[in-house]
């Protein structure tokens, strides 16, 4: 059966969420265990952090002659017996420890007390960032490998890992807990498990506020956070300062366009009426709706909007007009009597019987029926019949 240690896998998972909230790419860190088992429970711890899609995790068996600029190593073995198995072989521990580009670093814990190489930085990519420091010194390594394991079982089975551990003594790459210093609010966060990183460090940087002075002038209100540092992409959702030129505050937010101003104000138009507008409406755009008493080209008066000219209303006053025919009708001022229908009833002679019969004025007698009787002889009986 393959061993797993859900400790390293809790821990490297937090560990490499960190690295990449200081900037890194998914693409430029691995993550290896020398165990299958570990792999699959790394890749499920993995998982649970979204910005950490894309991020390699395999075996060390099947990484041979390929590196990358950051590698995160779980040796996985950890037991009372101090069995671990084949971590004593020197070519595999050759491979683990070399498939980085740059320097390693030597996370270590006995039992369930973690000892994380205190000597080693980790720098946003930008170097404006959280590093990891020592008691005494600082090292500003900008990738390498970082190895979780339990340096007491490996260096009682193994004599190559005497040897690493005493290099690592030498150089002071050994401690019992991670040190992040904030660059902005210069503190050092202490991280002695894998909970620490989320509770004190949440957004990568620490726990204070961030406070940034956006140009703005109101301060950043996340927690302190290494990416977006200059705050390029901060949208600040404080209440806008700015106000338009009648001196109303801006209602939006202050990342936001400031929006017309919609604040009612009485305005003056050009015709001297007084309405109440939205501030930012142009009094020389609006049509004045105010219902006025005016004359139209006629000489009569009507009352309508004050933006109407008069001589586009139309005059609907009736007047006695005389029509064409002679007679006299009541029509509306606008309308133009050669135009109207005269109904007045009259007495026409039809054409061609010459008959008369009253009929409407405007009737032309070509076009009327006559409804004259009249008696007809039937040519052959000469009978006579009334049509």
């Amino acid at each position: 059966m393959s061993k797993s240690n859900k400790y390293e896998a809790a821990f490297l998972a937090a560990l490499c969420r960190h690295l990449i909230l200081q900037g890194y790419a998914p693409s430029e860190i691995t993550v290896l265990t020398t165990y299958t088992g570990q792999m699959f429970l790394l890749k499920k711890e993995i998982s649970t952090f979204n910005s950490c899609n894309g991020v390699r995790v395999t075996v060390v068996d099947n990484y041979q002659g390929e590196e990358n600029k950051i590698i995160l190593l779980s040796l996985v073995r950890s037991n009372a017996e101090n069995n671990i198995g084949f971590l004593k072989t020197d070519n595999r521990i050759c491979v683990a420890i070399s498939r980085a580009k740059y320097s390693s670093f030597l996370v270590n814990y006995t039992s369930t007390n973690i000892t994380l190489n205190p000597r080693a930085t980790i720098p946003h990519k930008s170097l404006h960032c959280c590093h990891i420091l020592s008691n005494a010194f600082t090292l500003f390594f900008r990738q390498g490998l970082y190895i979780i394991g339990n340096m007491k079982n490996l260096t009682a089975q193994s004599s190559t890992w005497m040897q690493i551990q005493k290099k690592l003594l030498s150089r002071n790459e050994i401690g019992r807990e991670l040190h992040l210093r904030c660059e902005r609010h210069e503190n050092i966060i202490n991280i002695q498990n894998p909970k620490d990183f989320l509770s004190k460090s949440p957004d990568g940087g620490c726990q204070f506020m961030c406070k940034f002075l956006l140009p703005c002038t109101h301060a950043c209100e996340q927690i302190c956070h290494p990416s977006d540092r200059e705050h390029r992409l901060y949208l600040c959702m404080k209440s806008c300062l700015r106000s338009c030129p009648s001196e109303h505050a801006c209602l939006a937010r202050c990342h936001m366009p400031c929006p017309l101003c919609t604040v009612t104000m009485e305005r003056k138009l050009p015709c001297q009426h007084v309405l109440k507008l939205p501030c930012h409406k142009d009094p020389t755009t609006v049509y004045c709706m105010v219902i006025v008493e005016k004359e139209k080209p006629c000489a009569h008066k009507e009352k309508m909007a004050c933006f109407k000219e008069p001589s586009e209303v139309k005059c609907r006053e009736l007047i006695q007009k005389r029509l064409p025919c002679a007679h006299v009708k009541a029509v509306e001022c606008v309308v133009d009597p050669s135009t109207v229908t005269c109904k007045v009833n009259v007495i026409k002679v039809l054409e061609p019987c010459g008959h008369e019969q009253i009929e409407e004025c405007h009737k032309q007698p070509s076009m009327i029926s006559c409804e004259t009787e009249v008696q007809e002889e039937f040519p052959d009986c000469r009978h006579k019949v009334s049509l």
